[in-house]
C-alpha cells in the first residue's frame, strides 16, 4: 500500500495538506486540482503479519568471534527495514567474503529469539563449535 501527500506551497511556505492510501487516491489528485496542490507518493507500506516470539523470549542479533567472544549484541525488533519478518538464521563472514579485511577475519551472525543475552550467547557459541568441527555449513536456519 502506498502513502501518498497532498502538498501546497514552496521552499519555506510548503506544507502538507492531507494523507491518502492508494484506495482514496483519485479524491486526492481531485482536491489537489482544486487548490493547486500536488501529489507525491511519499512512501510504500508492507503489510505483514507478525506473529508474536515465544512466551518469554526475546530477538537477538549478535556476532561472535572465532575464539567464542562476543563481537556486537542487540536486543531488536524482529522486522527488516521493508517490515518482513527476521527468520532465525546464521551465517558466517570469513576472509574469503571481505578480502580487505586481516588475515585472520572470522565473524559469525547470528539471529535467533532467546530468553536473554546470555542465552543468545550460548546458542550461538553452539553454532560455532559445530562450524569449527566442520558438522555444520557456515549458513543457515537455526533448528
Amino acid at each position: 500500500m502506498n502513502v501518498w501527500l497532498l502538498t501546497t506551497g514552496e521552499y519555506s511556505d510548503f506544507r502538507i495538506e492531507a494523507v491518502f492510501d492508494d484506495e482514496h487516491r483519485e479524491e486526492g489528485n481531485g482536491i489537489a486540482r482544486l487548490i493547486g496542490g500536488n501529489m507525491w507518493r511519499c512512501l510504500t507500506l508492507n503489510e505483514f503479519n507478525y506473529d508474536e516470539p515465544p512466551e518469554g523470549m526475546f530477538f537477538y542479533r549478535l556476532e561472535m568471534m572465532r575464539d567464542g567472544s562476543v563481537g556486537h549484541m542487540s536486543k531488536d525488533w524482529p522486522l527488516e527495514r521493508d517490515g518482513t519478518k527476521y527468520d532465525s538464521k546464521y551465517n558466517l563472514k570469513t576472509k574469503k567474503d571481505r578480502p580487505t579485511e586481516r588475515k585472520s577475519y572470522w565473524r559469525l551472525h547470528v539471529r535467533v529469539y532467546a530468553r536473554d543475552e546470555k542465552h543468545a550467547t550460548k546458542m550461538a557459541n553452539e553454532i560455532r563449535t559445530q562450524i569449527l568441527a566442520g558438522n555444520k555449513p557456515e549458513a543457515g536456519d537455526i533448528p
